[in-house]
């Protein structure tokens, strides 16, 4: 449920933070098709981009 995710991204202390939603359960988050074409590369990429 975003809406119980959002305030998350409230209590982040960094700037450098996106919040990115997808239409997807807790588990689709991980586990779909989806996640593997789409999230799971867009959020290794945020991370590398940083790890530089």
């Amino acid at each position: 449920v975003p809406a119980a995710s959002k305030p998350l991204n409230d209590a982040v202390g960094s700037k450098d933070k996106e919040l990115v939603t997808y239409p997807v359960g807790h588990a689709g988050i991980v586990a779909s098709s989806r996640s593997q074409k789409e999230i799971a590369p867009k959020v290794a990429k945020w991370l590398l981009d940083r790890s530089k």
